[in-house]
């Protein structure tokens, strides 16, 4: 019998079919709907370029990501829905104890910041460079590279958040 072996590409092909299943089933909401709200979200690309890090989460975890993103965005589901999806899923409490190297979770937060970066770009019209120096010298960019605290077990829509919440208080 031959090894069933999927390309990234299907990987990543699968964890959407998944993720979109998972939606509705949440949700309450048709398929139609769910892919409606991820086309104009553009959560398949999210997943895609976010792959290397969400492979490594439970299909939970991703989709509790993609909520908060589009919470943020405040497009598709209103936010009474939203609201009552993460007082239900909320984050997990008890991560099970992962080893991981220092050069390999490092690889990780960087990648991660990536995305954060990628994605605050986008959101405020400025350039990636700009937005990048201002993440790394923040209190949530340096929190990342702090192992101990467990922030970088979430992902990049929740340090966005995180990110914004310490500007709006700097600004105050």
């Amino acid at each position: 019998m031959e090894d069933f072996i999927l390309s990234e590409k299907e990987e990543i092909l699968f964890m959407e079919t998944r993720l979109i299943r998972l939606a509705s089933e949440k949700w309450h909401l048709p398929i139609d709907k769910i892919i409606a709200v991820f086309r104009e979200n553009d959560i398949l690309r999210y997943i895609e370029v976010g792959y290397n890090i969400f492979h490594c989460e439970g299909d939970e975890a991703v989709l509790e990501d993609i909520e908060e993103l589009i919470k943020r965005k405040k497009v598709g589901i209103d936010d009474r829905k939203i609201h009552q999806l993460l007082k239900i899923y909320k984050r997990r409490k008890n991560m099970s104890t992962l080893t991981v190297s220092k050069e390999r979770l490092n690889f990780t937060v960087d990648l991660l910041i990536t995305m954060v970066v990628e994605e605050l770009a986008k959101e405020t019209g400025k350039d990636y460079k700009e937005v990048l120096m201002d993440f790394l010298t923040s209190k949530t960019g340096k929190a990342l590279y702090d192992d101990s605290n467990g922030l970088w077990h979430n992902g990049p829509s929740y340090i966005a958040d995180m990110y914004i919440d310490e500007k709006n208080h700097l600004q105050k």
